[in-house]
């Protein structure tokens, strides 16, 4: 094979004959430590070197550097499931073959969710706060990191279909107990006013009068808005055919 002409970039390593690449070292992930299978089978699927098994590097210092990407996410995926106090630890078994990977991890105890409230500001009379089950909180159920971000769109939406389509909602409070090994969490709410349906402005129409697109719409001047009402006014119009 001609060497590459001066000033010539190298080729990467997937465009170059066999015989120039540099040697690879296989290696395998292991994941020791007391976990049941839903938590080793998340363990395994957010893992990077797991998933690039079939991509060997060309040397033990980058898979190295390879695994130690790893620990930060095993630990994040530990912490969404609620195991606020665990550890991860890796192992490199360079003399073996294939290389050996090994995470030791000790999930510790699972925490559960302590007090869970909403904080409506000023909260208007006539709005209905969910209580938090229903929001799927619930005290003494796993502290799940996704079940609190699930539990914050449940409570924007819930506000919404009342009329507040301007309401908000900011980061949740929370409070991890590692001596009682809960989670508090106080969800943050800022509802605003109640905002009603105005004129209507239709925008792009050519060939189509607007009285064909109002006669769609789910509401009259002065009601509610709410999602559910754009969104069956949307579903109307896409049915008739016409855009």
């Amino acid at each position: 094979v001609p060497p590459a002409a001066a000033g010539e970039p190298p080729r990467p390593e997937a465009e170059r004959p066999e015989a120039e690449r540099p040697p690879e070292v296989p290696y395998r992930v292991s994941m020791e430590g007391d976990l049941e299978a839903p938590l080793r089978a998340l363990l395994e699927q957010v893992s990077e070197s797991r998933r690039m098994t079939d991509q060997p590097p060309s040397s033990l210092a980058r898979l190295q550097r390879r695994a130690e990407g790893d620990l930060a996410r095993l630990r994040e995926a530990l912490r969404s499931r609620g195991y606020y106090d665990s550890t991860v630890e890796l192992r490199v078994e360079r003399v073996a073959a294939p290389v050996g990977v090994v995470f030791e991890v000790e999930p510790g105890p699972l925490y559960t969710f302590g007090e869970v409230a909403i904080d409506p500001g000023p909260e208007p009379t006539d709005l209905r706060l969910p209580e938090p089950p229903a929001l799927g909180v619930t005290p003494g159920e796993p502290a799940a990191a996704r079940a609190v971000l699930d539990a914050q769109q449940r409570l924007l939406e819930r506000v919404k279909a009342q009329g507040f389509v301007l309401a908000e909602t900011t980061s949740p409070r929370v409070i991890v107990d590692h001596d009682q090994r809960t989670m508090d969490v106080t969800f943050n709410l800022r509802p605003g006013p109640h905002a009603r349906f105005g004129p209507v402005i239709v925008e792009g129409l050519e060939t189509v009068e607007q009285a064909r697109v109002d006669r769609r719409l789910a509401w009259e001047p002065g009601e509610l808005i709410t999602p559910e009402k754009i969104e069956e006014a949307r579903r109307r119009l896409v049915e008739t055919g016409l855009f």
